[in-house]
């Protein structure tokens, strides 16, 4: 069977290929943040740059298992369009393709001239760097099964991700084994290519947490020999860095702009009395949103904010597949003058585009939440479920590094407490809402979340983080790859 490779967007073209599974390739939208960092820029302080725009001969295989519905390959697409950017070869294995192509459709025009893949290049472009990927693209690939695994293992990466430390393919996974004794005399003889395995990354969940700078980076050699690093993502330079990158028009993307605090929304968030509070609910079942959505809404009466005649005073909306989890909601906010609006199933790039003209952000889990904090528009965070102790940790740890920041400015108290209450889906604290919700739209939590999202835009990323590693890790022998802390991420 052939496999189709399809560009979303406006235009659609398929291109049938020999081989046994089928893909799909996703065009990142958007050119803003293909230019390398500036040499002075600060998250390069004590390394060289390197020239990641010039690796289109360089593979990654990302492979990705969906647990928590749309989040594990929302996270794993994002990365792999982030990569991307910087000029890699991307192919993204999932084992829901059809939740990944969901989320890809529509992600951009399609290139003009020829085939799309390999990625285009823009050399010519005076907006672009020599290099750069004008159309970067992600093969969207099915999760390889016995039959077809063995196109995956014969046209091999250089560098094979882990999503959230996945099980990798059992062919797959014994191509991580370094060669035999045999294989290794016949390369010495120039009898055979690199046999060199490719490199391999068990990619973590983002933490907040003290201990990720120890173990970030820390190699784990497996019985059969194969040497897997561990990527912490995180909030500091002892981290692999941030996943995602900043918003187009988010705190940091305008360099002028940026330098004000002035926390008073712009375009589709500006407000007026007569427009509804616009919250966007992306919440776990066992969270209270029609009382935190209740709640806010007085706190937003309270303000002067009476809403048109016959019209609500908030609307909610949550993603329409998630209705269930609440079905007395609709209802009960209509006692409270509350709408509720249900979200289709989106393209990730719509998602993004709802939330970032949304008033309110009530987050879960870890790709919306990094978006959240990117955005610079008023937030609140509910982790994976997991055990309670754990949880109260990954809080206090976000809530220290955020008071580092924040801890200054007026409404700090008041957003700490609403963060704690929500990450522990325990019931709305009436009077720390209403001091977030004073002056609105040009209240204190807009202006923390501006200045939260001002710092993390100015981290690294975590695509930077690997590219800067990524060279010398291929530069090195295969024995000498990444001691703790010889080479660190």
């Amino acid at each position: 069977m052939g496999r189709s490779l399809v560009l979303p967007g406006n235009r659609w073209r398929s291109l049938v290929l020999p081989g046994a599974s089928w893909c799909a390739v996703a065009s990142a939208n958007t050119l803003a943040q293909v230019a390398p960092k500036a040499p002075g820029d600060a998250r390069y302080e004590g390394c060289s740059q390197p020239n990641v725009h010039k690796n289109p001969s360089i593979r990654i295989h990302l492979y990705c298992r969906v647990i928590d519905h749309l989040g594990d390959v929302g996270a794993s697409l994002r990365l792999a369009r982030d990569l991307a950017r910087l000029g890699y070869r991307l192919r993204l294995y999932c084992d829901r393709p059809d939740l990944a192509h969901a989320l890809n459709d529509e992600q951009g025009e399609a290139p003009d001239g020829p085939e799309p893949f390999p990625a285009q290049h823009a050399s010519a472009s005076p907006d672009l760097p020599a290099g750069a990927c004008m159309h970067p693209v992600v093969e969207i690939c099915a999760w390889p099964c016995e039959t077809d695994v063995q196109e995956a293992v014969d046209a091999p990466a250089h560098l094979i991700i882990s999503a959230f430390g996945c099980e990798l393919p059992a062919q797959v996974r014994a191509s991580l084994a370094p060669p035999s004794p045999a294989r290794s005399e016949g390369e010495a003889s120039g009898e055979s290519g690199d046999t060199s395995p490719p490199l391999w990354i068990h990619l973590d969940y983002l933490s907040a947490e003290a201990w990720v700078g120890g173990f970030h980076g820390r190699p784990s050699i497996k019985p059969d020999g194969a040497r897997q690093i561990f990527v912490f993502p995180g909030f500091d330079a002892q981290s692999a860095g941030l996943p995602g990158t900043p918003p187009e028009h988010g705190p940091g993307a305008d360099h002028e702009a940026s330098q004000s605090l002035d926390p008073a929304p712009s375009g589709a968030r500006k407000m007026s009395e007569a427009r509804p509070l616009s919250i966007f609910a992306y919440a776990y079942a066992h969270a209270h949103l029609g009382s935190w959505s209740a709640s806010i809404a007085r706190a937003f009466r309270g303000q002067g904010h009476t809403g048109a005649a016959a019209h609500p005073t908030a609307i909610l909306t949550i993603p329409a597949a998630h209705e269930h989890q609440w079905p007395s909601l609709k209802a009960w906010l209509a006692t409270e003058s509350l709408g509720l609006n249900l979200l289709a199933q989106c393209p990730q790039m719509l998602w993004d585009e709802r939330l970032a003209a949304s008033d309110l952000l009530l987050v879960r889990g870890e790709d919306s939440w990094v978006f959240a904090m990117r955005s610079g528009v008023p937030w609140l965070w509910q982790p994976y479920p997991q055990e309670p102790l754990t949880l109260q940790r990954k809080l206090a740890a976000l809530l220290g590094r955020m008071e580092d920041c924040l801890g200054e400015l007026p409404g700090w108290n008041a957003w700490k407490i609403a963060l704690l209450a929500w990450g522990q889906a325990q019931m709305p604290p009436d009077d720390a809402l209403e001091v977030l919700m004073q002056q609105w739209p040009r209240s204190a939590w807009h202006r923390l979340a501006r200045q939260w999202a001002l710092k993390c835009n100015a981290a690294q990323s975590l695509a930077d983080g690997l590219a800067l590693w990524i060279p010398g890790q291929r530069a090195a022998p295969a024995g000498a790859r990444m001691s703790h802390h010889a080479q660190p991420l």
